[in-house]
């Protein structure tokens, strides 16, 4: 494959540091209709071509984006109608967007309730990441590091070990809320005092 470009004009190229032509396959040409002039202070310089090193695949970092949904509990209604309204909107997003995580707290959830929400996580995305979570310290901990319990690393910042860093893009979070907070776990007794 070869491209030529055309310019109708004068063609500048300006560097503090040196700069270096490669061709990989073939011989490297400049030419102009009136005057080729090459000018540097330190001198000009014309060499064999050097084979580029690339570096290894291990020492490659891949940069994904994360997408998440964070599930509070329900312990806040009573009425069986209305417990699982986060979780039905967790699974409408996973339906209609590109969300890779699912964060959702326990508490206020049967078991049969949590088996037929990851059912239906799994059954519209089947490689779904799907975490449950007991308290907000495992929240933090997983946006900012990417695991639930800090010892278990960082690969938010620090490659993986397939050299793989995941940065969060989005959080949609269905919760309670109050005036100028979040309540992940509203009317829970530990919620009370745990201080954010």
């Amino acid at each position: 494959m070869s491209k030529e470009t055309y310019c109708d004009g004068k063609i500048v190229l300006t560097s503090k540091k040196n700069t270096l032509f490669h061709a990989f396959n073939g011989n490297l040409q400049f030419s102009a209709g009136e005057k080729n002039q090459w000018e540097s202070e330190q001198g000009n310089e014309i060499g064999n071509y050097e084979k580029m090193i690339l570096p290894n695949k291990s020492e490659i970092i891949k940069l994904y984006h994360e997408n998440i949904v964070i599930v509070a509990s329900e312990v806040h209604d009573k009425k069986s109608v209305n417990k699982l309204m986060f979780m039905a909107q967790a699974i409408r997003r996973v339906r209609i967007s590109s969300v890779q995580t699912v964060l959702y707290f326990t508490h206020g959830y049967s078991s049969n309730m949590i088996f037929e929400f990851e059912r239906s996580l799994r059954n519209y995305k089947k490689n779904i990441k799907i975490i449950a979570i007991t308290n907000i310290s495992e929240l933090i901990n997983y946006i900012n590091l990417g695991y639930t319990k800090s010892f278990q690393g960082d690969y938010r910042n620090k490659p993986d070990k397939n050299g793989s860093i995941y940065k969060v893009n989005t959080l949609y979070i269905y919760s309670h809320g109050m005036p100028s907070r979040i309540t992940f776990m509203l009317d829970w007794d530990l919620y009370k005092k745990i201080i954010i």
